[in-house]
């Protein structure tokens, strides 16, 4: 039974200080997971027509580096809308509960505020995440597993049937 080993994390920031820091206490770390950083959404969006990412982790502001950039919620949007599956987790230096709530009804799995404890809670969320695709993994190799075990049953039991009817 194979489980996924590599995960790819996209961390989106127009902080390139943050990002670095990101990339190390939370992902840096860790063997079995691979980021790929953005300063702009517009360039993390570019990225997923090459390799569609386990998570993403997206600033809610991000007009760091480009005045015109779309923020983060617009980044949000255009994701679930074509690739809905992808969890996304919101980060932000801003503590009103409306941009949280807003994040979460437009499809975001969490909003965590940059503080202190961010690199924490967002380490905590990115092993849920995968810990939780592993065990979706082990299940549907179990599932496969169980339907091969029923086929060669049925045969085996289809077997029986055809010689109890030819020697009786």
């Amino acid at each position: 039974m194979k489980t996924k080993k590599n995960y790819n994390i996209y961390l989106v920031d127009d902080d390139p200080m943050y990002l670095s820091t990101l990339e190390r206490l939370v992902i840096g770390q860790e063997p079995d997971i691979h980021v790929k950083s953005f300063p702009t959404g517009e360039d993390c969006l570019e990225s997923f027509g090459k390799k569609i990412p386990d998570a993403v982790v997206l600033d809610y502001y991000l007009k760091g580096v480009e005045n015109n950039a779309m923020d983060g919620i617009h980044i949000l949007n255009k994701i679930k809308t074509t690739y809905r599956a992808v969890p996304v987790i919101m980060i932000s230096a801003q503590t009103k509960i409306e941009i949280a709530v807003n994040c979460i009804k437009n499809g975001a799995l969490d909003f965590i505020i940059k503080n202190e404890n961010a690199p924490f809670k967002l380490k905590l969320h990115l092993h849920q995440l995968i810990s939780g695709q592993e065990r979706k993994n082990k299940i549907r190799s179990y599932e496969h597993w169980n339907m091969a075990m029923a086929a060669l049953f049925l045969v085996f039991l289809t077997g029986m049937v055809i010689y109890a009817y030819q020697h009786n």
